[in-house]
């Protein structure tokens, strides 16, 4: 059995982490002293998003759909609307064999 699978069986689908909302705090560091940075803290005031978020183990190893993202993903198709950690990574099988 691989890394990545062992990995897999330690992790309860159904735990919540809280965390900063991970796709939010790299726009708002790559729009950072750009004509783009007042769009984007718009945008979290109209998303009303807080500074921390709660999403179970399984979402932020195997993705959501992000609203910022999907927003992007809009005017950048290129963008993906899904964040995760192992979202679209090769080899995914290893982590489904059990």
């Amino acid at each position: 059995m691989s890394v990545c699978s062992w990995y897999y069986l330690l992790y309860n689908k159904s735990d919540h982490c809280s965390l900063f909302p991970i796709p939010w705090q790299t726009a708002m560091e790559w729009t950072r002293s750009t004509p783009l940075q007042f769009a984007t803290e718009v945008l979290l005031l109209l998303y009303q998003e807080s500074l921390f978020t709660v999403r179970t183990v399984h979402e932020l190893l195997w993705g959501y759909k992000d609203r910022l993202l999907s927003t992007i993903h809009v005017l950048h198709p290129e963008i993906d609307p899904v964040f995760g950690f192992f979202n679209k990574v090769t080899g995914m099988q290893d982590f489904l064999m059990i």
